[in-house]
């Protein structure tokens, strides 16, 4: 009997598993320390013409501060400036970061000296390390100018003091993995053997799919599907009855 190769095209429902990062955030922890930063400060009403030294909190930073910036310096530096954001760009200098002109007292021991009005102007790097670093506080840190080497405004002179005020936080996450299942149609495509009459040969034209008997007469297939039909059948050929040949 002729049967011809068809292609077709089926469905399957697939599931697929995979693995998925996700993350809880579990709240906020108070930052313990300053982070690395740079501050203009003014100190004004001190004796002119007067050495002075800067301090932080309880430090001495006079070598951390540059006395040839400007407020127009700060204000105008670009939002990318090291100025602006030093991050940890700086956080092995030991004095005001020599990138950035370096400290005006040349990073030793050198007092800072007031001008004729009796003002010091400039930058303060505020440094965060595992050397020079300072705590916040609630309550704000000190940040003076005094006309002597240590941190004791009763003996002082000249003076001037305000406070800085700084606070930060981390933002807790918690990381996880999970494992998702999904569930989609996948289409795909096979091969079938299907029989079929092949009337352009001269066969019997007969919608039955499946016929009684078979006979071929050199190429062609003649196919009886009824018992009269099968009286009809021609002689001489080659004969198949269900799944048997003869």
């Amino acid at each position: 009997m002729p049967y011809k190769t068809v292609t077709k095209t089926g469905y399957l429902d697939v599931t697929k598993t995979r693995d998925v990062i996700k993350q809880d955030r579990l709240g906020y922890t108070e930052i313990a320390i300053h982070r690395p930063k740079i501050i203009y400060f003014e100190f004004e009403g001190m004796r002119a013409n007067t050495p002075h030294w800067i301090f932080f909190g309880n430090k001495e930073v006079t070598k951390y501060c540059n006395t040839s910036y400007t407020l127009s310096d700060y204000t105008n530096a670009d939002r990318n400036s090291t100025i602006k954001e030093p991050g940890d760009n700086y956080v092995s200098e030991t004095a005001f970061p020599t990138a950035l002109g370096g400290a005006t007292n040349g990073g030793g021991a050198t007092p800072l000296t007031s001008g004729a009005d009796g003002s010091i102007r400039g930058f303060f790097y505020l440094q965060s390390n595992t050397t020079d670093n300072f705590k916040l506080n609630t309550d704000g840190t000190s940040f003076s100018a005094l006309d002597i080497s240590v941190l004791d405004q009763d003996e002082t002179l000249s003076y001037a003091s305000t406070k800085f005020y700084g606070m930060g936080q981390y933002e807790n996450w918690y990381q996880y993995s999970v494992s998702e299942e999904k569930t989609f149609s996948e289409k795909y495509t096979y091969n079938t053997q299907v029989y079929y009459e092949n009337s352009s040969s001269g066969s019997d034209n007969n919608s039955s799919p499946s016929p009684l008997v078979s006979v071929q007469i050199g190429n062609t297939w003649h196919n009886a599907y009824t018992a009269s039909q099968v009286q009809n059948l021609p002689s001489g050929g080659k004969i198949t009855w269900g799944s048997w040949s003869f």
